[in-house]
């Protein structure tokens, strides 16, 4: 997860990170996913492309999955989690290791369907023939990808590490 850009996450507080999570990738993310839907009909109304198709139905699928994920995050489980850390209860933390385990097999999903959508658009490689939309589309598509992929090692790696290992203590 080493990353120049990124700030040193490792020893910053809980709730530091949390307020990164949400303002360097929740916030983006609610934003750039109804732009990839317009984007994603757009292109679909002037080129129809069964693999485009495909992979809109798989962007869509995504979407749905990916808006009840970060609300959850953020109305339940980085509000609980940053509760049981100024408490200090190990006991409460080993309860919650069901939905923070939950969270990752999430995440785990959300990977499968960046690869399907990967996949679908050649890697995000526009035809020569590419349109400027469709060109667009495929370098938002990378970006999603790559800020996704940042996004869950931050939570996986770090976040939800520190107090898994929290509650075997």
């Amino acid at each position: 997860m080493e990353n120049k850009n990124l700030p040193n996450l490792k020893k910053a507080p809980t709730q530091d990170v949390v307020n990164y999570i949400i303002q360097e990738f929740h916030t983006p993310l609610k934003a750039q996913i109804p732009i990839l839907g317009d984007l994603f009909t757009k292109e679909m109304q002037s080129h129809v492309n069964p693999r485009l198709v495909r992979a809109f139905h798989c962007f869509n699928e995504f979407a749905s999955i990916m808006e009840l994920h970060l609300l959850q995050e953020e109305t339940i489980l980085f509000p609980v989690l940053l509760s049981l850390e100024r408490e200090s209860n190990s006991e409460n933390l080993k309860s919650l290791t069901p939905f923070i385990k939950a969270m990752e097999k999430d995440h785990t999903a959300d990977m499968h369907f960046t690869e399907e959508i990967k996949e679908l658009t050649y890697d995000f490689q526009p035809p020569s023939f590419a349109s400027n939309n469709l060109i667009l589309l495929l370098d938002a598509l990378k970006e999603l990808v790559r800020a996704l992929d940042l996004h869950i090692k931050i939570e996986n790696d770090l976040i939800f590490k520190r107090f898994l290992k929290q509650g075997d203590a």
